[in-house]
Order: structure tokens, then sequence, then C-alpha cells
């Protein structure tokens, strides 16, 4: 299963440790990391003929955080429709409320460690966000899990 990831994360290391999990859950799948939000647009208006499956923005970046971002993406339309997971270190109630507010499909605590990593890089790339199913608070969370390999 190819996947192609579109990651807008400010910290080095972990772009760095995202794009290692995802090698290691599935080598053919692509990633596009951006350092910020307003790096994600741009690219997302520059490469419409080939948008990513799924875009994974981190919350808090210079300039446009990611919240800023999903709203963007989502009151365009030729991105609106794009599966958006938030990935943050923030754990903070009103944080995840406001990503389900604006449209994120899910949103994932950053773990600590790679093993939990991995285990929540692969939910995202295993799902079919396409027919993932109504969009509910109940099941917004990606908790990680063992991995299946």
């Amino acid at each position: 299963m190819s996947k192609f990831i579109a990651l807008a994360e400010d910290d080095c290391d972990d772009q760095l440790l995202f794009a290692e999990a995802l090698k290691q859950i599935c080598k053919q799948s692509t990633l596009h990391a951006v350092s910020t939000g307003m790096e994600l647009i741009e690219l997302l208006n520059t490469t419409r003929t080939s948008l990513p499956d799924v875009i994974v923005l981190d919350v808090n970046m210079p300039g446009m955080n990611g919240i800023e971002c999903l709203k963007i993406i989502r009151k365009t339309d030729s991105l609106a429709q794009l599966p958006v997971v938030i990935m943050s270190t923030s754990g903070n109630a009103e944080t995840i409320h406001d990503a389900f507010l604006y449209g994120a499909n899910s949103y994932a605590v950053k773990p600590g460690k790679f093993s939990e990593l991995k285990a929540v890089i692969e939910e995202i790339v295993i799902t079919d966000w396409s027919s993932a199913g109504v969009r509910n608070f109940d099941n917004f969370m990606i908790r990680p899990r063992l991995a299946r390999h």
C-alpha cells in the first residue's frame, strides 16, 4: 500500500523520526515534509494534480499554526475533502476540541516512544480515510497500540 503523506512539522527531529517510522512501516510511501503551515498551503496549491492521501499537521508551528492551516484547507473547495490528522505534543482538551470543530479527521498526541510513534503512523497509513465512516468525537483520537508487525 503506497501512500503520499504531507507532513507539516517545524521540529527537524520530529520530521526525521516520522520519516524513519514511515519507512519501517511502508517503504513504498512518499513523505513530503514542510516546516510551516504556509509551506503546506503552498505545496497543496502547487501539487493539485497529485494531492496527498493524508495530511499530518503539527499544532504549534511558527507563523500559521496547525489549526489555522486546517481552517484554510477546509475552506478551499479543491482541498476540503483531504484527510487531515493533527499530531501534536498538546493533549489540551481545548486544542483537541478545536481540531474536531474545524474538521480534522483525527487527532494524535505525539508519543514519547518510537515504537508508539510507529503504531500511530501505522494507524494513519492503514486507515482508508475515504470510507472511515462518520466522524465523531468518540473515535477522533488515535491512540498508540502494539505494532501489527
